[in-house]
């Protein structure tokens, strides 16, 4: 982040613990999925306090074990795991969704699925440097490129749009800011719409 201590992977723990918290101390069931391009773990709901704690202590130690990442294989895994109605949170940044509006579509059909879209502004405004060495987080790849040529693959709003499209409850959060009033800003819309 602009604050050059905050990134996606710290800021995405962030939110996935506060919400863990909160759903805690509601006395709500709390369960995990982490994943990659493969479900990396899974905790299944439950409402102990000690189950609580492990879902916060994973959340912040989980070490991925690969790089790419395809938000399908998570959707797929709840869709199939779920018994009964969830509130979902979804928090990434959703930079892999060219044919998973289907899954995700189903799953909020199903469940209230809340999407925490993160993003980092610098990877927003690269602006014309030169000549730069990038390293693609997913493959590890280094290449030498131009930095006028250099786009996001999809704008945030245009991500943001598509999942609102897809049925869920969406959310921008930027690594630059505060993510737990992101959170409040989120679920004090959420309940003005009701």
């Amino acid at each position: 982040g602009t604050d050059g201590r905050t990134d996606k992977r710290l800021q995405s723990a962030r939110v996935a613990g506060a919400l863990a918290c909160a759903a805690a101390r509601n006395n709500d069931r709390v369960g995990l999925l982490a994943y990659t391009d493969r479900v990396e773990c899974f905790l299944p709901p439950r409402k102990s306090r000690g189950h609580s704690w492990a879902v916060i202590r994973e959340i912040f130690e989980h070490r991925p074990q690969r790089r790419a990442t395809d938000v399908g294989v998570a959707v797929e895994h709840l869709g199939r795991v779920l018994k009964r109605r969830s509130v979902i949170a979804l928090v990434s940044d959703f930079l892999d969704m060219n044919d998973k509006t289907r899954g995700l579509s189903a799953l909020s059909r199903r469940h209230r699925v809340n999407g925490f879209l993160l993003s980092d502004p610098l990877e927003e405004a690269v602006g014309d440097v030169g000549l730069l060495t990038i390293e693609d987080q997913e493959t590890g790849e280094r290449r030498l490129v131009d930095s006028r040529k250099i786009t996001t693959a999809r704008p945030i709003l245009e991500r943001r749009d598509l999942l609102r499209q897809c049925g869920l409850h969406t959310t921008s959060i930027s690594t630059a800011e505060d993510p737990f009033r992101a959170l409040q800003r989120h679920f004090h819309r959420l309940e003005r719409s009701r």
